[in-house]
């Protein structure tokens, strides 16, 4: 794992997690526009134990892409968990995962989120959202829910992440 210290931080420090289930034609669409603005980012596809042509798609992916690795889960251990696994399997100081359902219009916004890094205090860069209890996603905060960083878009310190509570 790179140790850059807070500050110092490039795209080489990064890795890039796509979860996917079930859905090869939201992943493919996702990891292409990925590629267009961050051909040599390191990648890891983690396949939720979608046992389809979504499986077959990215176990090929590391046979043509050099910067790409694929996680392949026997079973659905569903989102939060697949995501858990894959930040551990990252291999890098920082992880931004990226849901299978979004695309990459336009580089750029991985160095700006980097430079966030420089305050040593930052465990995460991403949309603040709110949940309840339950994990259910808020429309603002309430009382009693829970601050978090959502991750369909989130670029997260790896070391950090390891040292919060579940």
């Amino acid at each position: 794992m790179n140790t850059s210290p807070a500050g110092t931080y490039s795209l080489e420090d990064i890795t890039v997690l796509v979860i996917n289930y079930r859905t090869l034609d939201l992943t493919e669409r996702c990891i292409v526009s990925l590629r267009l603005h961050y051909p040599q980012v390191r990648l890891l596809v983690s396949d939720n134990g979608s046992g389809d042509e979504s499986t077959a798609y990215i176990r090929s992916l590391g046979e043509v892409d050099p910067h790409t690795r694929a996680l392949l889960h026997p079973r659905n251990l569903h989102h939060g968990p697949a995501l858990h696994r894959a930040i551990q399997e990252a291999g890098t100081s920082l992880a931004f995962s990226l849901d299978s359902d979004c695309q990459v219009l336009q580089g750029g916004f991985l160095e700006r989120m980097l430079l966030t890094f420089e305050d040593p205090g930052v465990y995460a860069v991403g949309r603040l959202a709110h949940m309840n209890r339950f994990g259910y996603e808020l429309d603002g905060k309430q009382p009693g829910s829970l601050e978090y960083v959502h991750p369909a878009a989130m670029l997260l310190d790896c070391q950090k992440y390891a040292h919060l509570k579940p």
